[in-house]
């Protein structure tokens, strides 16, 4: 049996046993599925932040270390989607500020940390929609401004204690 990790607790890693039968039963079950989510997916409206198709590279050391042929095991790099310096939180925005939804809305107000990749990118969007960002910032919000603190600003955000 192949083992399965997953977290319990604080730096911990626990393995529990999954039988390769399982394993093959739980992937396909998991492909028909996201079939059928993709498909409805394209029926949603979205906005168009991110170029697609992102590229998929393959992850040579990591497969020779699984024990698997490098085609087994590729990367998605999101990071070159080619907006607010990339990301998956890019797509799930798509879906959250499509122009129908915010039609009206002079405000897009979110909150994470100084350095959040979710702030940056929601900054991003809504500059790109010609909307105001308010970002409530649960961290330091004095200079100096450094990455992602910094491009915030960059992408016009108004940042909140």
């Amino acid at each position: 049996m192949a083992p399965r990790h997953s977290r319990s607790g604080v730096g911990r890693r626990s393995s529990v046993p999954i039988s390769p039968m399982e394993s093959s039963s739980f992937r396909l079950k998991t492909a028909k599925a996201s079939g059928a989510v993709l498909t409805r997916l394209e029926e949603w409206p979205r906005a168009s932040f991110v170029r697609e198709p992102t590229p998929l590279i393959g992850a040579t050391n990591l497969a020779n270390a699984m024990g698997r042929a490098p085609a087994d095991v590729l990367l998605k790099m999101d990071a070159e989607s080619g907006f607010g310096l990339g990301g998956n939180k890019a797509r799930k925005l798509e879906f959250e500020l499509v122009p129908d939804r915010v039609e009206g809305a002079t405000h897009v107000i979110t909150c994470g940390g100084p350095q959040s990749n979710h702030a940056r990118l929601t900054a991003a969007a809504a500059a790109r929609l010609g909307l105001k960002c308010v970002l409530v910032v649960n961290g330091d919000t004095e200079p100096p401004y450094t990455g992602n603190a910094y491009l915030h600003r960059l992408f016009g955000a108004e940042i909140r204690p």
